[in-house]
């Protein structure tokens, strides 16, 4: 079953993964230098700090929490004293995005002395020719960041990188880590691409772990279903593309690749 995590937005946020029985809980920490490098793009910037972890922990006691730091590109120092804190403070992971050598991954490494799991952002063109290496290290997940990806390579999609074959790529070089890429809403909705292909190509690529998208918030609020009923209905959905024929998949995603090729204008 494909673990499913929620980027926290406050107390409510907390008490609606647990409610929901969500896997994990995202404290995301990042956004030095992100407006200015996703400037003009539809993207999420959030300002959660470390203490956040703290308050999450207070308020869903027994929910996993991952906290994504900031890259070390902008302040090494301070990207390592986030990472210290965030453990201290109750995180059980740390998520380590914008990766552009292996000596980021090392000294994370060495400030969470096993206190913690690791995982990594692949969003550079660094990570993504390193792949096979950096899953050479005891990590937790990795997660294809399509956004920042899009942005470092001036792609003119945001899942142009899940078309060209560059997140099946990836796919095939992680072999210790659980692999994660896009992200997930009610199934009956999603746009611009419908929840529902989204998941078949998930599934398809045997995807361990991947996020609820930031409309999950209003789809669930308009739904007016219960957190869990919400989340279950998800993984039911999740349970039926691992059940799909050999022919389903195949036309699962044709129909993708279809509207991909429309977005990106090449029909």
């Amino acid at each position: 079953m494909i673990e499913l995590c929620l980027f926290y937005n406050g107390q409510e946020s907390a008490r609606l993964a647990e409610a929901g029985r969500l896997d994990c809980l995202v404290i995301d920490c990042e956004f030095h230098g992100k407006l200015e490098r996703q400037e003009g793009y539809d993207t999420e910037i959030n300002r959660n700090t470390p203490s956040d972890v703290a308050i999450a922990r207070r308020c869903a006691p027994g929910m996993r929490l991952l906290c994504r730091i900031n890259g070390l590109a902008e302040d090494p120092a301070q990207s390592l004293d986030e990472a210290r804190l965030a453990v201290d403070l109750g995180a059980d992971e740390i998520l380590v995005p914008m990766v552009r050598s292996f000596a980021d991954v090392e000294q994370v490494l060495e400030v969470v002395r096993g206190q913690a799991r690791l995982g990594l952002m692949l969003e550079t063109e660094w990570a993504v020719e390193h792949a096979a290496e950096l899953d050479q290290y005891p990590l937790s997940r990795v997660f294809v960041g399509l956004s920042d990806l899009m942005v470092e390579r001036s792609s003119r999609h945001l899942f142009e990188n899940v078309w060209n074959g560059t997140v099946a790529t990836l796919r095939s070089r992680i072999a210790s880590a659980q692999f994660g890429f896009g992200g997930l809403t009610l199934p009956t909705l999603g746009a611009p691409i419908p929840c529902r292909l989204l998941m078949a190509e998930l599934a398809r690529m045997r995807t361990g772990f991947t996020f609820l998208r930031r409309s999950f918030y209003r789809d669930l609020a308009q739904s007016q279903l219960s957190p869990l009923a919400a989340v279950t209905l998800i993984r039911e959905a999740w349970l039926a593309m691992e059940s799909r024929s050999p022919a389903q998949v195949e036309r699962d995603r044709s129909e993708l690749w279809s509207m991909f090729e429309t977005a990106l204008q090449l029909r």
